[in-house]
This record gives structure tokens, sequence and C-alpha cells, in this order.
């Protein structure tokens, strides 16, 4: 009885962990969505405007063309990899 009960407090511990890490915060949510824009720039070649969209740590970084010859030879030979939305 005790393992049993030890059992059902074990399963629903996992359950509830489970829905609370799968759920987003809004601002999980909008990071990914902006990710993934971004990433849809690159995809589609638009190097120099996923260069404007980055954040100033990046652009720091890297100057626009820097950025735009070396994604050219990294990324071109990969093809296309995102759907179209």
């Amino acid at each position: 009885m005790v393992k049993r009960i030890m059992l059902g407090v074990l399963l629903c511990s996992i359950v509830f962990c489970g829905t609370v890490f799968a759920e987003q915060t809004d601002e999980e949510k909008a990071a990914l969505a902006a990710a993934q824009s971004w990433l849809q720039l690159v995809d589609a070649g638009k190097y120099v405007e996923s260069w404007h969209q980055a954040a100033g740590y990046f652009k720091r970084a890297i100057t626009k063309e820097q950025w735009k010859q070396q994604i050219q030879g990294v990324r071109g030979p990969l093809g296309k990899q995102f759907p179209e939305r």
C-alpha cells in the first residue's frame, strides 16, 4: 500500500514538473520568435539585413562586411533550411 502511494506521488510530481517546465513565459516566446525571425533572414540570404537586426554586442564584434563575407562562405553551401511561413 505504501509503495502504491509513493508511486502515485512520484507520478503526480513528474506530471506536474513536466507541465511547469513545458510552459514558456511571454519573454521566452518573444525571444524565440525574434531568434526564428533573424534566422529566416540569414536563410533567405539577407545577410546585411540580419546584421542590422542583430544586437549591439554582435555588431561591435563584427563589421557588416565581415559578417556578409563570413556567413556567405558558411551558410551558402547549406542551402535553404527553414520553410517559408
